[in-house]
């Protein structure tokens, strides 16, 4: 059984996928999930209107995750992801103060676009990298495994983490869990990068002494 033999071989690889997943469905929940209790606390929109509102920017991620694949191929996929994680680390505190502080919708819709347009990047080519992770004998189980245990975990129970912690009086929480997911995401991407080299290393000496 391919699961049995990833869990037994490949731990690392396990970890790398799950970071991999954390950052891929994190922002995501954040600027969507989690900003339906905003809007609707602070904005007091109806159901309909939040429905409609996030509508809007789920149709943006459509648009904006074929783009993220096209770039990819230019610049290379590591590349792309490990500077969409850093860009979310750097504007994710900044960008939630200002929306927490202002009373204007429009901000709250800026911030929601603007991590859409930066996670992005991150989302895009995750399905390649993904399957780097494990062997052909292993790569189904192993990164749907990993993936799938990222995004349960870390990853899909973000909006209750971050509420959680707001009603602690930890009002940054949101910013603070995003900062955290794109650690962790550029980490993930980072180790697969490097595995990537090494193993290519390697098949290049190879061919050399043959």
């Amino acid at each position: 059984m391919p699961i049995i033999s990833v869990l037994r071989k490949r731990p690392i690889s396990i970890l790398r996928g799950i970071g991999i997943g954390v950052n891929t469905v994190t922002p995501f929940y954040l600027a969507i999930i989690y900003m339906n209790s905003v809007l609707k606390e602070r904005f007091l929109l109806e159901s309909t209107e939040i429905l409609a509102w996030n509508t809007g920017i789920i149709a943006l991620w459509i648009l904006l995750l074929p783009i993220a694949g096209y770039i990819s191929d230019k610049i290379g996929k590591y590349k792309l992801m490990a500077i969409s994680a850093a860009a979310a680390l750097i504007v994710a505190y900044p960008a939630f103060l200002m929306a927490h502080n202002s009373t204007s919708i429009y901000t709250l819709l800026a911030f929601q676009v603007l991590v859409s347009v930066i996670s992005s990047y991150f989302v895009g080519p995750c399905s390649a990298v993904l399957p780097e992770l494990f062997p052909p004998e292993e790569r189904y189980s192993g990164s749907a495994f990993s993936y799938s245990l990222g995004v349960a975990v870390l990853g899909g129970t973000a909006p209750l983490i971050v509420t959680s912690l707001v009603n602690q009086g930890i009002q940054m929480g949101p910013a603070i869990y995003l900062m955290f997911s794109s650690i962790v995401g550029f980490i993930a991407v980072y180790k697969v990068k490097s595995r990537k080299k090494e193993k290519m290393h390697s098949e290049m000496s190879y061919k050399k002494a043959a």
